[in-house]
């Protein structure tokens, strides 16, 4: 496109850079293996590398030294000049690429969650099946069981019910401490005091 990688100079010294549409990739200097499709997609990084960049102004105005980003949609932007390995989707969906870590809903992720939706002020709607539909187990799975019914965990090699639509309490998970054993626990576990 017209002005494409044309660089803050007049001619971009860049290698290795894909630009497709009106001033995008403007003034790149010494960027290499850019890819920007869109208006005016990129059109701040001026030293940045590896970045990939898609949709009409998907840069925001922030971006100019940072690497490895991704970023998808309208006007899309990371958050700092510097920014490296972060995804932005929509302005939606974002990753902190370099610690595996996505947030829903804000790109301020917790350093402590692989998924954060702490943002959020709605629900979590969990798979849900019957008991004969559950899937090939491991430890840790969650999921809500419509027969019998109740939200249920995968923990030492069976399944368990984490709160039952029942009074009758049998192979149960724990959350929470307690006296007699660890969190989470399951009836007739070993424990360890």
């Amino acid at each position: 496109g017209q002005q494409a990688m044309e660089g803050s100079t007049g001619s971009s010294i860049g290698t290795k850079n894909t630009a497709i549409g009106y001033r995008s990739l403007y003034v790149l200097e010494t960027g290499t293996g850019n890819v920007a499709m869109g208006y005016g997609v990129g059109d701040t990084v001026t030293t940045g590398s590896n970045n990939e960049t898609l949709g009409p102004n998907a840069r925001g105005t922030t971006p100019t030294t940072g690497s490895g980003n991704i970023l998808i949609g309208a006007n899309t932007d990371t958050v700092s000049s510097s920014s490296a390995s972060t995804l932005n989707i929509g302005g939606t969906i974002y990753g902190d690429l370099a610690n595996d870590r996505i947030g829903i809903g804000s790109a301020t992720i917790n350093s402590g969650a692989s998924l954060d939706m702490s943002s959020k002020t709605d629900s979590l709607l969990l798979p849900t099946g019957t008991t004969g539909q559950r899937p090939t187990a491991t430890e840790g799975m969650v999921r809500y069981n419509s027969t019998t019914p109740a939200v249920e965990v995968y923990v030492s090699g069976a399944w368990g019910s984490l709160m039952p639509s029942t009074g009758t309490l049998t192979n149960n998970v724990t959350l929470g401490t307690s006296a007699g054993g660890a969190s989470p626990s399951s009836p007739g576990e070993a424990r360890t005091p």
